[in-house]
């Protein structure tokens, strides 16, 4: 529950420990977050994006809705486990730009890898449940959805390679565009 309630929700936060939390998949009494939440992406959201968003979540009227308790079975309901993936798949850190490249690239690419956290999904995963860095953006399936994200490379039969900026602009904006339509769990994302 991300709404400003006091009781379930998080209306007794601050804005640090919302950072924090953001950065290093925390919750302000320590602890562990599940990687369901896309701590390992939003590490690197600046600072004063953290603070934008908390400052919306803060507008949002106050929902007192206890977590379900989950269903997951051994071992992946053991929270401690989740040590292991973080020092095999988390790297902490806020986003720095290549100035080997340029500013738009950048803006892409804090968006893409931060704040879309576009690799979530769009990236293989391994036995352990962490991202194939070298198969990035190649596809992948979402592990309990049994859905497919397809690739976002530039390959031109799998992937985004023959398609226009405009054509990307309107899948995004508006869930359709000549090269296709968004369905699935896209479509919750666009809309």
């Amino acid at each position: 529950n991300i709404t400003p309630d006091p009781q379930t929700g998080i209306g007794t936060w601050t804005s640090d420990q919302f950072y924090q939390m953001m950065h290093s998949g925390r919750f302000p009494d320590g602890g562990l977050v599940y990687p369901a939440m896309p701590f390992a992406s939003y590490t690197q959201v600046t600072r004063e994006d953290s603070d934008a968003i908390y400052a919306y979540l803060r507008t949002v009227p106050p929902v007192r809705q206890l977590n379900k308790p989950h269903d997951l079975t051994f071992p992946f309901n053991n929270r401690s486990l989740i040590l292991g993936w973080r020092t095999l798949f988390f790297r902490e850190g806020e986003f720095k730009p290549d100035p080997t490249k340029s500013a738009e690239w950048n803006r892409g690419n804090y968006l893409v890898e931060g704040l879309g956290h576009c690799g979530m999904c769009h990236t293989p995963i391994n036995a352990l449940g962490g991202s194939k860095q070298s198969q990035a953006f190649e596809g992948g399936l979402i592990p309990m959805q049994n859905w497919y994200a397809p690739s976002l490379t530039s390959n031109k039969e799998t992937g985004l390679g023959d398609w226009t900026i405009e054509e990307i602009v309107d899948y995004l904006r508006k869930g359709v565009s000549a090269k296709g339509a968004v369905y699935g769990p896209m479509a919750e994302v666009v809309y």
